[in-house]
């Protein structure tokens, strides 16, 4: 009798160590689970912002500055860990009143800069009339720094006669200014080539 209930205690001993397994590997195996989709997650974010840092850094040409709009996080973390405090963030273009600083700047006089920009040939208020302009005057404060300017979508909410308007003046500005500009468009025309040095697709999801 004593051997059986040896025998007996030694397999619910078992039982219970076996239990206890089950347990452990249920619970790693869910914990697992949760870790690779956190994984395809990063995985998938990381993609993103690969496209993003490949882009900016095949563009950038070594710039010492970007002055970005915000396109969003993603784009804003790969502009920082690229270029640090030399970057600056959340600056809207489309924030400046339609009527008098942009007629100011166009022609010359002091405005709230508190330099006027040399626009001669360029026809700035007659280009810009939906107040794209706040990232550029950013930019052109100090053009000796080489900065460059990233647009996120310039060409929304515009005229459609004005598009290619815009891309003179930006072609203009960069080739007097020496400034280097980044436009992101889901409407870019094959029309505008002409005024680009480089155009880069971005496909996928």
């Amino acid at each position: 009798m004593d051997r059986i209930q040896q025998l007996t205690a030694s397999c619910n001993a078992t039982k219970n160590k076996l239990i206890g397994m089950r347990a452990f590997y249920d619970k790693a195996k869910s914990n697992l689970t949760a870790l690779k989709e956190r994984e395809a997650e990063l995985e998938a974010e990381a993609a993103k912002l690969d496209d993003v840092v490949s882009l900016l850094r095949s563009l950038s040409g070594g710039a010492r500055e970007y002055v970005v709009d915000t396109i969003n996080p993603i784009a804003n973390e790969a502009v920082h860990e690229l270029f640090g405090d030399n970057a600056v963030f959340d600056i809207s273009f489309r924030q400046l009143p339609k009527q008098g600083w942009i007629a100011d700047i166009a022609s010359g006089t002091q405005g709230r800069m508190g330099n006027p920009i040399d626009t001669d040939g360029l026809s700035m208020a007659e280009v810009i009339a939906d107040a794209v302009l706040r990232p550029l005057v950013v930019a052109i404060h100090n053009p000796a720094l080489n900065r460059v300017v990233v647009m996120d979508e310039p060409f929304a909410g515009i005229d459609k006669e004005r598009p290619e308007a815009l891309c003179r003046f930006l072609r203009g500005l960069c080739d007097k200014l020496g400034m280097q500009v980044i436009i992101t468009s889901h409407t870019f025309g094959e029309e505008y080539d002409q005024y680009f040095d480089r155009i880069i697709t971005l496909t996928g999801e």
